[in-house]
């Protein structure tokens, strides 16, 4: 008695990886758009290794300096960061007394504000965030303002599907 429920030899030859497939695959957007952010972060992250930051720390600070006072929810929404992934990385920031939390409308609500220390942090920032966003505008090339209009619209329409 023949069992059914076994594909045949052909069958499994047709769904098999062939090298049309695997090209196909490299058209990948998030996949290649994922490689493209761990390339520029590890880039910028080596930038700023000389004030001891992370270019994911430099982001989050300079989003409070903008909204301060400003609640985990509103900077992780600015952002486009995941809650949990904000409040894990605002704890070494936190550490590194780089900003204050004060009571927000109601107990549930924390108000970010950058301290002294972080505002002097985001300065030392600027010349080093000028210098690598220089070179990769020149290494890139093109106008700079089309390929950022590109991501622009690429992440709202991503956004609406």
């Amino acid at each position: 008695m023949e069992n059914e429920s076994v594909p045949s030899s052909s069958h499994q030859q047709d769904d098999s990886i062939n090298p049309e497939v695997l090209a196909e695959l490299e058209r990948c957007a998030a996949c290649n758009l994922r490689a493209t952010a761990r390339a520029v972060t590890n880039y910028f992250d080596k930038a700023f290794s000389s004030i001891g930051l992370r270019v994911t720390q430099t982001s989050i600070l300079a989003g409070i300096a903008r909204l301060q006072p400003t609640t985990v929810g509103e900077l992780a929404a600015a952002l486009q960061i995941d809650h949990s992934t904000l409040v894990r990385n605002l704890k070494r920031l936190k550490e590194l007394n780089l900003f204050t939390s004060g009571k927000g409308e109601d107990r549930r609500t924390r108000t970010l504000s950058l301290t002294e220390k972080g505002e002097k942090k985001v300065l030392e920032t600027i010349p080093l965030w000028r210098e690598a966003q220089g070179k990769i505008e020149r290494d890139v090339g093109g106008d700079w303002d089309k390929h950022l209009e590109f991501l622009r619209e690429l992440r709202e329409s991503v956004t609406h599907l």
